[in-house]
């Protein structure tokens, strides 16, 4: 039963909670996002070394900014108002 004021959802520590999972959300992109870059780095490297058969041999690679290590997540709740 809850007696008070304030609904449970609209406590501070549940819009704590929801502004943290956010945050991991958010870092859980960048850390898919870098992911996905070293693969297709991978990938690009061996098609320049080992091109198909029959083709014509790939031009020089264009320059792309580097794969950026989102690090390890840290959340640090914003100060109270």
């Amino acid at each position: 039963k809850h007696v008070g004021g304030e609904s449970k959802s609209g406590s501070p520590e549940a819009k704590a909670k929801a502004d943290e999972a956010a945050a991991k959300s958010a870092w859980q992109g960048k850390v898919d996002a870098f992911k996905l870059c070293l693969v297709q780095d991978r990938v690009a490297t061996s098609y320049r070394a080992h091109p198909p058969a029959g083709r014509p041999a790939p031009g020089a690679a264009e320059s792309t900014p580097a794969c950026a290590d989102p690090g390890p997540f840290v959340y640090t709740a914003p100060e109270a108002k």
